[in-house]
Parts: structure tokens; sequence; C-alpha cells
């Protein structure tokens, strides 16, 4: 091969580099051909003399508008067949669009403000353990409901009604075609579906000052809970998880209504806005609310912490839900603090608008707490987590405080329906709430840390029942209340009995007595139910404002009263120019009961005769002498271990059989006692302590356990005994001595 053949098989033919024309003429490109673009005729296509076009120039926008391969709609669709436009199908398909609701008129925009609004989300975050707002996003009708209330927030909150007004109107419009087409079928399911809308709507309506439409809901909402929980009937004792929902769901929508009424009665501005229609304009409302809420009347931030619970209070509960008992405690404080605020207004004639009690805030204080406790309820250990031991528990079922704060408003107060009666159907619903819970928690009425509650909430039914009869009411529901009057009769008799330890006014010239009782009772759990007041005083210096209607004399077995204790009870109540005027009526009672001799540890009672209270310092107003003698003579009487407890037992069972044959006005209800033989009988101050609290804790035991205080056997007796001789055991005994002077004999 030759030289240049060498060079030719080594040489690589290289292309010639370009660039592609991509402003070129139609005609270039199609020949493959470089263009130079010239314009109107390219310099290609003049040498060629061919025809250059150029193609129109479309926007970045346009271009993307055009279809592409594949996109072109192969077919047409029929018009009878196509999609109705109110169908939801017809929406556009929104990739945001997730919450299964049309989020049309700035839902979106609504719902976020709620979501992040000031507001109390903590306790619900603690109760669901998750985001609250992701439950309300998961059921269209809840979320509706939602938005309508996030609607009146904003409005309440801000003072702007016309933000959001076309958002409000859209979802309230959407929720009464729900119902309107629920009630064309009402045998179709839904109906707690149909009770939340309604609940609903009526608390917007009131808020938004149409009371009247309000009240129209609020009426069908007492049919539809009727339909799934009816009243005319016998009440079953136990409900269904959607059954206590719908009372709940009644009980609050009925109490935030009449709430709502009886501001407008009590505030003269609020009643210039309403016309004779029940209806405001809403502007002007709004106004007066805002005003009122940067002025700080009538605590409206509550008010409004309540109002972003509501949506909460209103959603769909798990299959598995169940409701506890409640701590009503906050409730009850509400409760005392709006009674105190009228009890003070009452003799004030200076005018307030709106009325101080509504000015106060604690009607709207207790708004809150009652939709909190609902929450509370739905978890057994959501109950505990405030608890302290040293608050006690206010143990009762939320449809049931409730009601009995309904009633306590409306007959007690006075500060619903303006003097009018409860509608007959809400009425009898009330009871049956409040029968119910009584008849399943019989067993607590005699608790000492509940039975105050339980007597509060029977008597505010039977005094309902009483207030409600002179009314016309209907034959049915007439014929309902003689058994409902017979069973709360029957529990205020019970409560009466778990009563039956007077009051005690303790007079404790030492305090170490004092000090003493206090402890013993702590010890012994001797409990609420029995009430016990220390003065550490003489007898002289009682305030007349102190009322009791017995005096206890630790006295001798014969009644001589004028040693110790006795000669102050002489001084006190025999009239001035005799003084053993009362040592003769003692002794004479002593002679026809004990022939003259009491033995220690027993107890007379003496009436004390009326012709001495207008000569006497009696200002007390004691009607008894009540001798409890600890020894047979002035003496030292530690060998007897057990006479205080005989003695203070003895005191309980005298009272017993006095009052159970006694006049209302002639009962024992409060008695004023010394430390039994802790001065001439050198009892200690903790024996005597001991032993007091014991004998009132046995004898209460008594009273509520009949049946086996009525049939003792062996064990009950020896371990009644080791309580008392438990009390033995005090090593100072011996170290007493007479001049150790306490009250008592």
């Amino acid at each position: 091969m030759t030289e240049s053949g060498k060079e030719m098989s080594t040489t690589a033919r290289c292309r010639k580099p370009h660039t592609r024309s991509r402003d070129g003429c139609l005609t270039c490109r199609k020949r493959r051909v470089r263009c130079d673009g010239g314009q109107p005729i390219c310099t290609k296509c003049t040498k060629s003399r061919r025809t250059c076009e150029y193609s129109s120039d479309l926007p970045l926008r346009d271009r993307r508008a055009e279809w592409l391969p594949g996109e072109h709609q192969p077919w047409t669709v029929d018009t009878q067949i196509a999609l109705n436009p109110g169908s939801p199908m017809t929406n556009s398909m929104d990739p945001f669009d997730c919450l299964g609701l049309d989020m049309s008129y700035k839902s979106r925009q609504l719902l976020h403000y709620f979501r992040y609004a000031k507001g109390c989300t903590d306790m619900l975050s603690n109760t669901t353990g998750k985001d609250p707002f992701s439950l309300l996003s998961i059921h269209p009708d809840t979320l509706r409901d939602t938005l309508l209330v996030a609607g009146l927030h904003y409005a309440w909150t801000v003072g702007d009604i016309h933000t959001y007004q076309s958002t409000l109107l859209f979802h309230k419009v959407a929720t009464i075609r729900i119902l309107n087409k629920w009630l064309h079928n009402i045998n179709q399911p839904g109906l707690m579906t149909f009770v939340r809308h309604v609940s609903i709507l009526c608390f917007v309506e009131g808020c938004h000052g149409n009371v009247a439409a309000a009240e129209t809901h609020l009426k069908g909402l007492v049919n539809a809970v009727d339909l799934l929980s009816p009243s005319d009937s016998i009440f079953p004792s136990t409900l269904s998880v959607g059954e206590e929902l719908a009372n709940r769901y009644l009980i609050f929508t009925h109490y935030s209504f009449q709430g709502f009424k009886a501001r407008i009665v009590s505030s003269a501005a609020l009643q210039k806005i309403f016309t004779q229609e029940n209806v405001a304009e809403f502007s002007d409302f709004l106004s007066l609310v805002y005003d009122w809420r940067e002025q700080r009347i009538g605590n409206l931030d509550k008010r409004l912490g309540a109002m972003r619970m509501m949506p909460f209070f209103f959603a769909v509960l798990p299959p598995d839900a169940k409701f506890y008992d409640v701590d009503a405690s906050a409730m009850v404080e509400c409760l005392k603090s709006l009674t105190a605020t009228i009890l003070f207004t009452s003799d004030d004639n200076t005018t307030y608008d709106p009325s101080w009690e509504w000015i106060e805030g604690s009607e709207s204080r207790l708004l809150y707490e009652t939709v909190k406790a609902h929450f509370t309820s739905l978890s057994e250990d959501d109950n505990l987590q405030d608890y302290a031991p040293e608050t006690p528990r206010l143990t009762t079922s939320w449809s049931s405080m409730c009601v009995a704060t309904s009633l306590y408003l409306h007959s007690a107060l006075g500060i619903w329906y303006a003097g009018e009666s409860l509608e007959p159907c809400m009425f009898r619903r009330f009871l049956s709430i409040l029968m119910r819970d009584v008849d399943r928690n019989v067993h607590q009425i005699r608790s000492p840390g509940l039975s105050d509650l339980w007597f509060w909430k029977t008597f505010l039914g039977a005094y309902s029942i009483a207030k409600l009869r002179p009314c016309s009411l209907q034959k049915e529901v007439a014929a309902g209340l003689s058994s409902t009057i017979n069973s709360l009769s029957d529990i205020c008799a019970i409560m009466s009995q778990a009563q039956i330890i007077p009051h005690i006014h303790l007079l404790c010239l030492d305090q170490q007595c004092g000090i003493a009782f206090e402890e013993a009772s702590q010890q012994l759990e001797l409990g609420s139910t029995s009430q016990v007041s220390i003065l550490n005083c003489e007898l002289t210096g009682v305030p007349s404002t102190v009322q009791f209607d017995t005096i206890v004399s630790p006295a001798n077995s014969y009644g001589q009263l004028d040693g110790g204790f006795d000669d102050a009870i002489s001084l006190a109540f025999s009239p001035g120019d005799d003084y053993m005027a009362l040592t003769r009526a003692a002794q004479e009672q002593l002679y026809d009961e004990w022939r003259g001799f009491a033995p220690p540890g027993t107890c007379t009672i003496v009436r004390i005769p009326e012709r001495f209270r207008q000569r006497s310092m009696n200002v007390w107003g004691t009607k008894f002498l009540a001798l409890c003698p600890t020894m047979r003579v002035p003496m030292d009487v530690r060998w007897d271990r057990e006479i205080v407890y005989d003695a203070v037992w003895s005191l309980l069972c005298a009272i017993d059989k006095h009052n159970r044959t006694a006049s209302d006005n002639d009962k024992i209800s409060r008695i004023l006692m010394t430390p039994m033989a802790t001065g001439t009988g050198l009892v200690t101050p903790e024996r005597w302590a001991e032993q007091t609290v014991l004998a009132m804790k046995h004898f209460r035991e008594a009273v509520e356990n009949p049946q086996k205080w009525s049939a003792m056997e062996w064990p009950d007796i020896f371990d009644v005994g080791d309580d008392i001789e438990d009390t033995w055991n005090y090593d100072d005994e011996d170290n007493r001595t007479p001049e150790y002077q306490v009250h008592g004999q």
C-alpha cells in the first residue's frame, strides 16, 4: 500500500457543526436546510425562488392551551344523557377539594380562621388524642355545621357581618334543603343528622337576632327528639348512645335559647332593637354585642369559648362511645356566684343595662363549663385529671345536672321564661331524666360527699312540680305527676334520715379541745354530713346570731345546775330573779322519768318553760335543755373509760326520738354542747374527742343500716366494741389534776 493510502485510512471524516434555526420559515424547515430568518422572505427562498411562509406567533399560555395529541374528544355526549347541572359531578375536579363538601364562597378561608382562632381546644386535643379538627372533616354534615358556627364566631369576635355573610347564607340554605328533603319521608335513616342540623340552626338563628326562627327550630327539635326517644311512655332505665346524645342536644339547645331570651328581657337596649316579631337587625344586634365585649360586660369571651367547642359537641361519635359521670363542682360554683349576684341586686334599686346578673358573667361561665363537662363525660380518665384528693367531687350524670340547672334557673331564680311555666313536653322530659338518674344512683344519696347535691336535685324536682301544678296542664302530664311526686317524697325522706345528726355548736374554751376534735374527725372519717362549728369562747360570748334549739348540760345525775358549765346555764336561762328555777324544772322532769336519779351516760330532754324567756338572757332561741350526766356527783370519772361515748350516744338517741313525734316548729336541729367530762371528770381532750366522734359515726351508721343494727351478730358487736376500746389508750390520764379546768363537768 502506498504512503498516501495510509494517510487516507487514518484520517476520520468529521461533520460540519451547525445550530438549528428556531426562527426559520416553514419552507426551509420542510427542506431541512438552515434558514437565516430573513423577513419577509429569507435568503434561501430568494435564491431558489420558492414561496417563503412563516407561522404566526402564539403566547405561551395559548400554546399550552392547545389540544395535544390524544386529548381531542373522540366522541360526543348525547344531550339526553348529560349530567344534571345541579349534580356535584358537574363541578370542576379541584385536587384540593378533598373535604367532601362544596367549599364555595370563602369556605376554606372561614374554616382556616376557625381552626386557628383563639379558643379553647387544648382540652379537646387531650380528649381525642389527635387534632380535633381532623374529626370534623370526615363527615360532611359535621363540617357544614362547623362552618355555620365559624361564621357566627367570626362575626361576634370581629364585629364584621359582610366578610363571610355569603358563606354563612350558602351553608344555611344547604342545611335547610337537607332538612326539607328528610321531612318528605321521616321514616328514612338520618334522624340524628336531622337533630344535629336543627340544633345548630336554632343556635345560629338566635345568635343572629332571629328569635322567632330559633323558637320554630326548637319546637321542631322537640318533636324530632321525641321520635328518637319518646317521653310520653315509660322512660327506660338505660338509654342507647344515640338516645342519650339526642337528649343532650335538646337540653343544651333549650338552655342556650332560654338564656338568650332571658338576656333580651333583662336589657332595655336589646328590647329596643328587637321588633314585635322577635327579630332584630343583625348589624344593630352585633354592634351592641361587640360593644359589650369590648367593655368586658357579661364575660362574652367565655361564651365565645363555648361557641368554639360547639362543633365538637355535635360531632359524630365513634360506635364504641360511652358516657361517664362528670364532676359538677365547677357548674355548682357558677350557680353559687349567680345566686349571690341576684341576692345582692335584689336590695339594690340601681338600674343596670343589662341586668347585673348578666354583667357579672356567671351565666357565660356556666355555659362554658356545661359544654366542657360534656367532653369530660366521654372519657373516664378525663374526670380524674384535675382531681385533687382534698377537693370533694360532686359526681353526677351530665344530663341530670343540666336538667337541675335549668329547673333552678326557671323555678328557683326565676330568670327564665319571665315567670311563665315550662312547656309540658319539656318539663315531662326533664323530670324523666332527673328521676332516672336518681333511681340509678339511689345508693349514693346517703353518701357524705354527695348527699347535699342529691337533696338539691330532688328538691328542685319536687318544687318545680308544685310550682307547675296551679298552671293549666294537659291531662297526660297531670297523670304522670303524682307518681313522680311520691318518688321524690320518698327520696327526700331518705335525705332527712341522712341529716339525722343535728348541727352542733361546740363550745371549747380551751383550743386544745377544738384541735383534738378536728384531728379525731379526720382520723375516724366522720364526713361532711355531721356539721360541727367550734366556738372558742364562754357562753356569754356566743353572739345572738348563733341560734340553737337545745343546750347540753354534762350535769350530775340529780339535775343540780349550780357548778361549772351548769352554773353558766342557770345564769343564762333561769329568770334573773330566780337562779334555781331551771334546776327545779329539770329535777321535776328527772323524777317523772327516773324517779329523781338519771344514771350517768343517759340523756333527758327538758323543755325550758316559755315563761322564763322574757325574764332570762336567752337570746339564742333555745327551747330545750338536754341533761347528759357524765358522773353521779362531781368526781373523777377516768375509771369509766366509755362515759363520753355513752353520753353522746344517748344524746343523739333522745334527739332522734323527740324529732320523730315533734312538729316541724318543735324539732331539734341545732344544739350547743361543751367537751364532756373534761373538767372535774379529768377526761383528756383526746379521749373525749375520739369518743364523741365515734358515737356520732356509729349512730349515723345505725340509721343508714337498720338491717344490720337491728339484728347485730357477735362479730359485728365485737367490731363495734373494738372501735370503742381503741379510744381508751391514753397514758397522760394519770397526769391530769383537778386544777386543769375545761368547759364541762
